[in-house]
């Protein structure tokens, strides 16, 4: 084989390796919660938010990243913040009228094999994992007293593939996922608030 030829096999591997792409996709058992609204009169509750983390990997369980929990508590205390029905949104267990404790728990369901002879031929052989988001919230009064628990999950199933370079824009894997957990919050809220406790 000549030089020439070399570097151009070499630019055609190195320019399929920067063109793969992987997006994510939900489930859809969750939808978009509309934004709830309120009557003027009724007095708006303040609500202190906390929220944990945890990750199943392979059937072990772990503490969330640091950085993982930063992220997945925005988009709860989001939910909150925009749904309306509250005065006040606080990210502590404070002096307010009611409290959130939620945790969310991510099951990854990788497969290594498949992802590896994914990278291997250079994506053109699929691969896919899926992160089930489980959010458990239990809401209390003032005085501690548990009023409600919920409990909403949602599916999202990252594909990895040469071709998925054309959905991964409008299906960044961490984009979904962030709004996958924002609306398992508002689906939450929702609840609660037709259940009467906001």
């Amino acid at each position: 084989m000549k030089p020439k030829r070399y570097v151009v096999l070499f630019l055609i591997l190195a320019l399929s390796s920067v063109v793969t792409g992987c997006a994510a996709f939900r489930e859809g058992s969750i939808s978009r919660a509309g934004m709830l609204t309120e009557t003027a009169m009724k007095k708006h509750p303040s609500i202190g938010v906390q929220v944990s983390g945890a990750v199943i990997l392979n059937g072990k369980i772990y503490q969330s990243h640091p950085k993982t929990t930063k992220n997945w508590r925005a988009q709860t205390i989001r939910a909150y913040e925009e749904s309306g029905l509250f005065s006040q949104v606080v990210e502590s267990a404070g002096d307010t009228d009611l409290h959130a404790e939620v945790m969310i728990v991510d099951r990854g369901d990788p497969n290594r094999f498949f992802s590896f002879i994914t990278g291997l031929t250079l994506y053109i052989i699929p691969s896919k994992a899926t992160d089930k988001f489980t959010v458990k919230t239990a809401i209390s009064d003032g005085d501690g007293n548990i009023l409600e628990a919920f409990e909403k999950s949602e599916t999202v199933t990252l594909w990895q593939h040469l071709f998925m370079i054309v959905a991964m824009p409008f299906n960044w894997p961490s984009s979904v996922a962030k709004e996958a957990l924002y609306d398992l919050n508002r689906a939450t809220i929702s609840d609660a608030y037709a259940h009467g406790i906001l």
